[in-house]
């Protein structure tokens, strides 16, 4: 008797959605401190996502902050009331130097309670968690690759996450490291079919990351630099 075919991996919840999203934004974050060099190689370890060598910063509070970060992320997703997540780059001077971005404004919504509901009860396609993969292992090499070619960050140079909620969203509290209100820092217009950096906030070049499309698991990146930095004497 012939052995069944395998079930192919899928995403068939919201929270499941969330979840691969987070897992992804932590990866993400040690990718673009080990490419920009915030800390020194010999700090990172190397280990496996993806189907992907992938560098982890192995300082134990580094981790736990980031995955602090993520999970307070996860829950704003979960809400639905997220429009981008920035990883933002700072010189010692507390001027901003870079804004790695992730706009997650036409990621899925539902109501809190059908989180854990299957997609399909919902009347909405299961999403294939081997497409969904192979667009965040291409996502990962680009990260990589365009924080490699950029110049060198100034001495001292530090990060954080920023996020931008949607509209009338109220502001997120009760968090371990609760989020603080903010300006905004480097800003984006639309011309037409073009987006383009505001230069009276701060943006003087933008570089397209990737455009990940997988059913529902959608989002877009780019990195931004800004006045202050290796590259404002163009």
């Amino acid at each position: 008797m012939a052995a069944p075919p395998p079930q192919t991996l899928v995403l068939n919840t919201l929270f499941s959605l969330v979840e691969t999203f987070n897992d992804f934004l932590n990866v993400s974050i040690h990718t673009i401190l080990y490419s920009r060099t915030l800390y020194r190689p010999h700090n990172f370890i190397t280990t496996s996502k993806y189907n992907l060598p992938v560098q982890q910063n192995r300082h134990p509070q580094v981790c736990t902050w980031i995955c602090r970060a993520c999970s307070e992320v996860q829950t704003l997703l979960l809400k639905g009331i997220l429009r981008c997540i920035f990883i933002v780059i700072y010189s010692q001077d507390a001027e901003v130097i870079e804004r790695w971005v992730f706009d997650v404004d036409h990621f899925p919504v539902a109501l809190e309670e059908d989180a854990l509901t299957e997609l399909n009860v919902l009347g909405v396609d299961k999403v294939s968690l081997v497409d969904v993969e192979e667009q965040l292992r291409a996502t990962i090499q680009k990260l990589k690759y365009c924080g490699e070619r950029m110049a060198a960050l100034p001495e001292n140079s530090t990060f954080t996450v920023m996020v931008e909620l949607k509209d009338k969203a109220d502001p997120p509290t009760g968090h371990l490291q609760p989020w603080v209100l903010s300006e905004p820092i480097l800003d984006t217009e639309e011309k037409g079919n073009s987006t383009t950096t505001r230069a009276d906030l701060g943006g003087v070049r933008r570089m397209h990351v990737r455009t990940v499309e997988a059913g529902l698991f959608r989002f877009k990146a780019w990195v931004e630099e800004g006045k202050t930095g290796p590259n404002d004497d163009r």
